[in-house]
């Protein structure tokens, strides 16, 4: 019962939010962090929640990646490819010009990365 007081007082606090358009602004802080670390660990409908609470799929943290960039470093290829048909961008790249697919390369998810090719990710390393 308890949960479904707080459930109700969430949605009607979102919809408040929602509705002044401002639930970007107040979330945009940790729920970047926090759709990050979902497509990091593989967290799929955590992930989607975030987005669909109005979090852009090419939301940064603060080193500079994407959900996309987290989702391939960690292997999880659900993430991965429901990120790509939302729209990420493959050839988004952090300060140091790495991409989601020198993540992939680097923890040697050759699955991935082969999957990564299908989407016509760029595969040569940058000069850096």
């Amino acid at each position: 019962m308890i949960y479904m007081m707080y459930s109700g007082f969430v949605d009607h606090i979102y919809n408040e939010l929602l509705s002044l358009n401002l639930l970007h602004n107040v979330l945009s802080g940790i729920t970047v962090d926090m759709l990050n670390e979902a497509a990091g660990a593989g967290k799929l409908n955590l992930m989607l929640d975030c987005i669909d609470f109005g979090l852009p799929v090419e939301s940064r943290d603060t080193q500079h990646m994407t959900p996309l960039m987290h989702a391939c470093r960690g292997g999880h290829f659900k993430c991965t490819i429901c990120l790509l048909n939302l729209g990420a961008e493959l050839m988004s790249a952090t300060p140091e010009g790495k991409r989601a697919v020198h993540f992939t390369c680097e923890e040697g998810h050759t699955d991935l990365l082969k999957e990564l090719i299908k989407w016509e990710a760029d595969v040569e390393c940058p000069d850096k």
